[in-house]
């Protein structure tokens, strides 16, 4: 019975950390999809732009999480490869930019790294 008990016990804080971390995923990606909205509006991007924006960080995305899931790469090779694509990642958006509009990007980038939390 004691077993059954711990158990369940350990099922149902399991299920709580599960929901807490899921919640937290969405108010996360909440706050992202906010903020790429508040940049398309204040660097006035056109569709075009919008469009292709997307469609960079799209393909980031799905390789970024190839990089991740690749096991036969180290966490070393892992962070390395994933700072690259970021690198490149930034280069292209930056391509897609009007020199005005580029000024205004790197300004909020540079604020953004300047706010964050050091880990």
């Amino acid at each position: 019975m004691k077993k059954l008990s711990f158990l369940l016990a350990f099922v149902l804080f399991a299920a709580v950390g599960v929901n807490a971390q899921d919640s937290t995923v969405v108010k996360k990606n909440k706050h992202e999809a906010h903020q790429k909205k508040e940049m398309y509006k204040d660097l006035n991007l056109t569709q075009d732009q919008q469009d292709k924006i997307k469609s960079i960080n799209k393909d980031s995305k799905a390789k970024a999480d190839a990089i991740k899931n690749n096991a036969s790469l180290s966490e070393d090779d892992k962070k390395k490869q994933l700072k690259e694509l970021r690198e490149t990642n930034q280069k292209n958006i930056a391509g897609t930019l009007t020199d005005e509009q580029k000024a205004k990007w790197q300004a909020a980038h540079k604020n953004k790294k300047g706010n964050s939390p050091k880990k």
